[in-house]
């Protein structure tokens, strides 16, 4: 336990000495329900002995340990007396709180929540996002991500003129739902379709997905296509090639090859193309 006042001066920090809101208070403010469901879930917490702190105070507690990019041991000397109310941090007595030590939530973070409880929170908050926006718009790219000069895993990027790393993002209008890494010269084709297989389980309701040019393949047009059920709007590049197979005669031809696996000319455009896709 800490006695709050003794540590509030001290240990002031940026966004309370500002007129931004304090991101204790924020949270404080959220309706976290969904989230606290989430971590029971996987910390399965009917089959394990009573825990002394909320799973989702110690969860709080990350958050602002990462927003103010302290250590453990100085997150927990730091925590105002308005930071501990707004967490719902119980008071025992007036300016003492029963705070979690440093120990205690190193050992949350690292054993109990994982890297595997952090992706279950990610898609759980990118299923609620694809509820609350309906018909928005995808978008798939690539940023950079700038590396240490002293980084020997890190490439040189003559583009961008600099050792990198590329993250390659799939955004819902302006919140992006899910990322992947990479090296950073590597080509952002390829990321474009495992992209839009994990964001499909959170159920977008789109209206168009945009791609630049280096996603100009048929086969991320297809992909996303029966993914989404919407047509990809994808840049064409400079060296472009009109391939004759898209005509209606050949895919009439193709369609009609495979008639025992059950090709009908007499299908809509779109059912044909979704059985060549299925069968290609």
């Amino acid at each position: 336990m800490v006695f709050v006042s003794e540590t509030e001066e001290r240990y002031r920090t940026v966004d309370e000495n500002s007129d931004f809101t304090p991101i204790s208070e924020l949270l404080g403010g959220m309706d976290l329900f969904q989230l606290e469901l989430v971590l029971h879930e996987h910390l399965n917490l009917a089959h394990r002995r009573k825990w002394e702190f909320p799973p989702i105070l110690l969860f709080k507690l990350l958050i602002v340990k990462i927003f103010r990019q302290l250590s453990y041991r100085r997150l927990v000397s730091s925590l105002t007396t308005d930071d501990c109310e707004f967490l719902g941090i119980n008071e025992i007595e007036p300016g003492i709180f029963s705070i979690p030590s440093s120990s205690t939530l190193h050992d949350f973070a690292t054993n109990r929540l994982g890297p595997d409880g952090l992706k279950a929170i990610m898609h759980s908050n990118g299923v609620q996002i694809c509820q609350s926006i309906r018909n928005g718009t995808g978008m798939i790219d690539s940023s950079p991500i700038e590396a240490s000069r002293y980084d020997k895993y890190a490439r040189f990027n003559s583009h961008y003129n600099c050792k990198m790393y590329k993250m390659h993002i799939f955004h819902l209008d302006d919140i992006p739902l899910f990322h992947l890494f990479s090296e950073g010269n590597e080509h952002d084709a390829p990321y474009a379709i495992p992209l839009a297989e994990k964001v499909r389980y959170m159920f977008p309701s789109l209206k168009k997905i945009q791609l630049d040019a280096g996603y100009d393949s048929f086969l991320i047009h297809a992909s996303f296509w029966k993914i989404f059920k919407v047509k990809p709007l994808i840049e064409q590049r400079e060296n472009k090639k009109i391939n004759f197979e898209g005509t209606d005669e050949r895919i009439d031809h193709w369609v009609n090859k495979l008639w025992k696996k059950g090709g009908n000319i007499r299908d809509s455009i779109d059912k044909k193309l979704e059985f060549l896709y299925r069968n290609s």
